[in-house]
């Protein structure tokens, strides 16, 4: 019996100098505790991104870190530079953000009628400082005339953490679980998108993933206790395998780039797990490296099929009363909100009391 693929470990190491992700303001008040940078204790200082240990004698301990989300938007910028909450508005922008691999795995929210959302399928940890660099605060200059007025602070001269070459580690993981199937099924709330759209959404996809050809349809989780099929389409084995090696390759050529700093991907590994009670992330054998695009192009196997298709009709009848409930549930929360909104005549009112005062 060919064994099948439930989940993907990842660990990610990256080198690189200087700070690329740095903190508000008020880590200063933690620091000054820990007595670290006592004499510095002022306001114009600029710090990283840091964890904060105590060790056995109680003395604090800090690792410089990349924040997960700093990383996220890192490794999909290629593809989303920035998100847009005003695409909602417009069809076609909308349908071309969520008609992505990049989409599929990040997830995303966004608010209309009815919320359009998608967990994600790609989760990593904060990059931590894995080596023994230690940073200092170091005094720079602004541009400009100084300030004499004896009352008012000069803030010409600024401090800013700084640090020589770095290294960090991280690790992450691919639910396939939740990759291989998209809901647009309002009453289970985790609406991707409109049905309705499907060819829209299904334009989109195939201009980024030749192999897709997934059509709408019914379908239960496998090992579910509730049966009641869920509205949506999988994802072929072939299009997982395509968005696992974008993945892939996206983080293979992470970099981050700050004034005075940088962070780039050192090495990729990956860990198949057949049996999550075996292949854990502890245990070191089955670890995969990544080094080039052959290790990435050759990567091949078979995935657990999580969700099974169910009969149309006997969906259908299943699901009926259910949906009735859902529609009277909607239009209570929708009868609701419109009780809330001031009426018109009680606008005006308003309008000729303010006028009056």
């Amino acid at each position: 019996m060919e064994k099948k693929v439930k989940n993907i470990l990842l660990r990610l190491n990256l080198e690189g100098y200087g700070i690329v992700n740095y903190d508000s303001n008020d880590q200063k008040y933690i620091l000054n505790e820990g007595k670290e940078y006592n004499k510095d204790f002022r306001n114009n200082s600029s710090y990283a991104k840091k964890t904060f240990y105590n060790d056995e004698n109680g003395k604090q301990k800090t690792k410089i870190k990349i924040s997960k989300n700093c990383l996220k938007q890192s490794i999909f910028k290629k593809d989303i530079p920035f998100q847009c909450p005003n695409i909602v508005h417009d069809d076609i922008l909308l349908y071309s953000f969520i008609g992505s691999p990049a989409s599929m795995l990040r997830g995303f929210l966004f608010a209309k009628e009815e919320a359009f959302k998608r967990k994600e399928a790609f989760s990593i940890t904060d990059a931590e400082q894995s080596c023994n660099a230690i940073s200092n605060l170091e005094t720079f200059t602004r541009s400009g005339q100084k300030n004499t007025d004896e009352d008012v602070k000069d803030n010409s001269f600024f401090k800013k953490e700084t640090v020589g070459d770095i290294k960090y580690s991280a690790h992450g993981n691919i639910d396939l679980e939740q990759l291989q199937f998209v809901s647009t099924d309002p009453i289970f709330d985790r609406l991707t998108f409109n049905p309705d759209k499907f060819n829209l959404f299904s334009k989109f996809m195939k201009q980024r993933m030749e192999s897709f050809k997934s059509e709408l349809g019914y379908y239960k989780m496998k090992t579910s206790v509730v049966e009641i099929p869920e509205y949506g389409f999988k994802f072929s084995n072939e299009d997982m395998l395509h968005m696992v090696k974008y993945l892939f390759n996206m983080m293979m050529e992470l970099t981050i780039n700050r004034n005075g700093g940088y962070a780039v991907t050192s090495e990729l590994q990956y860990k198949l797990v057949y049996n999550p009670l075996e292949d854990t992330r502890a245990d070191e054998n089955g670890w995969v490296s990544v080094k080039t695009q052959k290790d990435i192009d050759k990567l091949d196997f078979s995935i657990e099929d999580f969700y099974v298709v169910v009969d149309e009709e006997e969906s259908k009848k299943m699901r009926s009363a259910i949906l009735d409930n859902y529609q009277v549930a909607k239009k209570k929360t929708a009868d609701k909100k419109e009780s809330k909104k001031p009426k018109k005549k009680d606008k005006e009112e308003v309008a000729e009391a303010e006028a009056t005062v």
